[in-house]
């Protein structure tokens, strides 16, 4: 048999503020993640993509020497921006996710 250690039961203040700790996490959450955008890069910088917090893309931007490139060229830049846009968006909200679930699964008194 194991030895257990006994904790003294949590306080209704105890149980008040953990609770609250963790609706500051979620709503910390929430608005990181409604409000993210994520961006990525490709053609050494020439074409940038940036997508909202759905994963819609929502801004393009080309560099102007790019319109000498035939435009199957072209298309696979943005296709890279818009896949490295989206790699950076899932990994940071990955990194709220588990910051946020971290805080709810936290008992600190």
């Amino acid at each position: 048999m194991g030895i257990h250690a006994v904790t003294a039961p949590e306080t209704f203040h105890d149980v008040l503020a953990r609770v609250q700790r963790q609706r500051d996490a979620l709503e910390d959450a929430v608005d990181k993640l409604s409000s993210h955008r994520g961006r990525g890069h490709a053609a050494d910088g020439k074409v940038t993509a940036e997508v909202d917090a759905s994963g819609a893309l929502v801004s393009l931007v080309i560099h102007e020497s790019l319109t000498r490139l035939s435009a199957t060229e072209v298309a696979g830049h943005i296709l890279t921006a818009a896949q490295n846009a989206s790699t950076a968006s899932e990994s940071a909200r990955r990194a709220v996710l588990s910051t946020m679930a971290s805080a709810l699964g936290a008992r600190t008194g």
